[in-house]
Formats: C-alpha cells, sequence, structure tokens
C-alpha cells in the first residue's frame, strides 16, 4: 500500500503504528513441563511494558496481557480463544492507536485481539519498543522448543475507525418487528439506517470469518452456495426457500439461465446484498434455516463440480463448515463426533471441548440413557 512506509523507530513518536511479523513456533521434543510460552511485548518510551501477545506452547494457544497488574500480583493472562500449530509459519499484525488508547492482533489475517486498551494504568502513550520474549515456564531448565521470525517491521500508518458490524438478536412477537446490535468501538457512536420497504438488504460479514480449515469466509461463498441451491441440476429439496429473492424461483425452473439476474450479489468480500421480491420485516428469521448457510466452494469443487451429488466433500477429514464445532468423527448409526472449531470467530465463549452425538430411535431408550447417566 502507498500509504504504508517503513520508518526508523526513533522511539520518540505517538502516533499510529502497525507491528508486523513472520513468525514459527517449533515444538519440544521433550515432554511438560518443557513447553515454554513465545510472546510479542509492546514498550513504550520509558520502558513500561503496554501488553504483549502470548503464544502458549504447551496448549498451543493465543493468549494476551495488559497492564493491569494489582499490587504485586501479576496481571491476569486472558484467552483469545484461537489456537496455532507447530512448525507452521503465521504473519502476525499489531495495530496501535494510540490516540484512542487501542490495539488489536491479526494472526493470518484473522483477528485475535480487538480494541483492548494499549495501557489501562495510565501510562505515557508512546512507542519505544516490540520484543521477543522467550518466557520459561520452568526456571532454569527451559524447554528445546524455540521461535523464529523474519521480517520484523514497525510502520507508520493512519488507522480508520473500526467499521461497525450489525447483529440480529430476534423479532419482537407483539409488533413484528426485530431486535438489531450494533457493536463497534466502545466510545464511538453509530447511526443505523433502514429501507422503508424492507426488501434491499446489505449484510456486513465478520472480516474474521473462516471456514474450519482457515480459508477466508466472503460475500461470493453466499453468492456461489444459493446459486447451488437453486439449480436445476442439484435439485436441492429445499430450494424453495430461497424463493423469496428476485428471480430465484424462475432460476430454479429453468425460464432464466442467467445467476446475475437473481437477487444476490457480493459488493466487495464482505458485503452481500439481498434483493426481495416484497416486503419481509421478518426475513432475518428467515436466515436461521440451514438453506441460507453457505457451504464452502473450494471444498466442494475438489471433489466435482457444482451441482454434483453425493460426492466425498461432506466425509469425515473432507468436510468444512464455519460453526463453533467441526466433525471428528461420524460412525454411521453409532455416533457423530465434533470438537471445538479454533477458527469459529467467538471461539473465546465456546466452553465445550467436544460433543458426542448418539442416534437413539426409541425415545423410551433415549429417556432411560438420560436417566442413567448414560
Amino acid at each position: 500500500f502507498e500509504y504504508l512506509a517503513a520508518v526508523k523507530w526513533d522511539k520518540d513518536s505517538s502516533g499510529d503504528s502497525q507491528f508486523t511479523v513472520t513468525l514459527q513456533i517449533q515444538d519440544s521434543s521433550t515432554a511438560a513441563p518443557f513447553f515454554d510460552d513465545f510472546r510479542w511485548s509492546a514498550y513504550n518510551v520509558a520502558e513500561h511494558r503496554l501488553f504483549t501477545l502470548d503464544f502458549d506452547n504447551d496448549l498451543r494457544e493465543i493468549n494476551f496481557i495488559l497492564d493491569d497488574a494489582v499490587g504485586s500480583q501479576p496481571p491476569p493472562v486472558r484467552p483469545t480463544g484461537f489456537a496455532f500449530r507447530n512448525g507452521e509459519p503465521y504473519d502476525l499484525v499489531i495495530t496501535m492507536d494510540f490516540a484512542r488508547n487501542r490495539w488489536s492482533a491479526k494472526v493470518n489475517d484473522v483477528v485475535v485481539v480487538n480494541a483492548q486498551r494499549i495501557t489501562t494504568t495510565a501510562a505515557k502513550l508512546d512507542l519505544g519498543d516490540i520484543d521477543a520474549v522467550w518466557a520459561v515456564r520452568t526456571p532454569g531448565k527451559p524447554g528445546d522448543n524455540y521461535m523464529i521470525f523474519d521480517d520484523y517491521r514497525i510502520v507508520a500508518t493512519p488507522l480508520d475507525d473500526i467499521p461497525p458490524e450489525l447483529e440480529v438478536v430476534g423479532p419482537l412477537a407483539t409488533t413484528g418487528a426485530f431486535i438489531v446490535r450494533v457493536l463497534g468501538e466502545p466510545g464511538v457512536t453509530y447511526t443505523l439506517e433502514a429501507t422503508s420497504d424492507f426488501t434491499t438488504w446489505t449484510f456486513h460479514l465478520r472480516k474474521e470469518a473462516r471456514w474450519s480449515d482457515g480459508v477466508p469466509l466472503t460475500a461470493q461463498d453466499f453468492v456461489y452456495s444459493y446459486q447451488r441451491i437453486l439449480s436445476p441440476l442439484l435439485g436441492a429439496e429445499y430450494a424453495q426457500m430461497l424463493y423469496p429473492l428476485v428471480k430465484a424461483s424462475e432460476f430454479n425452473e429453468g425460464k432464466i439461465t442467467d445467476f446475475n439476474e437473481v437477487g444476490v450479489k457480493a459488493l466487495d468480500d464482505h458485503t452481500l446484498r439481498i434483493t426481495l421480491n416484497g416486503p419481509a420485516p421478518y426475513f432475518p428469521s428467515m436466515l436461521k434455516h440451514y438453506s441460507w448457510f453457505p457451504v464452502p466452494r473450494h471444498v466442494i469443487e475438489r471433489f466435482g463440480k457444482m451441482t454434483d451429488r453425493d460426492t466425498k466433500w461432506t466425509r469425515v477429514g473432507s468436510t468444512v463448515g464455519n460453526g463453533p464445532f467441526k466433525l471428528k468423527e461420524w460412525h454411521y448409526s453409532h455416533s457423530i463426533t465434533v470438537e471445538r472449531n479454533p477458527y469459529y470467530w467467538d471461539a473465546a465463549t465456546v466452553k465445550l471441548n467436544g460433543i458426542v452425538f448418539l442416534p437413539i430411535v426409541s425415545d423410551a431408550t433415549e429417556e432411560r440413557a438420560f436417566r442413567d447417566g448414560q
């Protein structure tokens, strides 16, 4: 980008800045407790530690630490909910907005820390240095794990405001209206505008959204998914669920063949516009049905064409989703096991490591198993 220019850091700047580095953490060949932490810590000119991004090589999790120590107690380590793998390269980007006292971090373009305070103790807001830290778990006994990194740089860059996101909470049964929540930067006021006819809907996708294999999820994935379910050759059972879209029924019935005429457009990677045949203030509630969910084009077309049925993309080891869990095991008529998806946008709030689903046909058998604690 032309507006990014590498600078010689003279330890007296207090403007906006961005730190980037490519890193890789190698695992320890010995058992615990010889798994250490590797960190990136930001300091101001007075050498006060402002914040830290921590790579826990024991749990393979990414955490962060602020400067909010209380008395002699160290500041708490806060989980981000994101995991990393040993031996794989990661691009780390930390942005710092000193004017608003906020910092954020991305790992491989996934937001792991969003709009946290640079200092919680009223320390001077300037940047002196960003250091790589080897935090040895057992004093005097470091593990043979290590971090390698390259392309370390700090650049001066103007930062835009954090873009707001609109979250649909749910409908009000008594009035037919629905509740929305605006998510944005703390302390910033946003204005919400809506069309009066409820026929055109614009969705701003989370920029950190990922499929469970780490591939970015974009607005084009939704367009592809809606074209696929409406394609006559696929013969999807619930294609009619999308008939509220302009010319969706015509495309599904073969009356038109140009999908560009259907009321769904990707304005950019993170903006999806949907146009309906008529007013539908209840439309957000319709989106809860799985017929509106996106499917992974990069996986589907690895095993065939868009409209091929019964290919291997839904099998264990191949299937990819974007929910809080991902498929681990599937024993037909016996059990389905899922595990946490580390790329889920809200992974920090997912408390379960996994779930085992048991297909029990008989309601009586199911109740007995529940009462027996099985």
